[in-house]
């Protein structure tokens, strides 16, 4: 098993409201491409029906 250096991602996953990861995603704490997107677009409504 590989050690986790400085410059290997590290993911954690957790859950939290659609409000918190926009703000995570503001403030620069998510930085994953993928991940930002889905957020940003739940967030503008365009993925509103799994917002439930």
């Amino acid at each position: 098993r590989q050690e986790i250096g400085p410059e290997t991602p590290r993911s954690d996953v957790r859950m939290v409201s659609v409000d918190d990861a926009y703000e995570m995603v503001v403030n620069g704490t998510i930085v994953d491409a993928k991940t930002m997107v889905a957020i940003l677009r739940l967030k503008s409504g365009t993925l509103d029906h799994l917002n439930d």
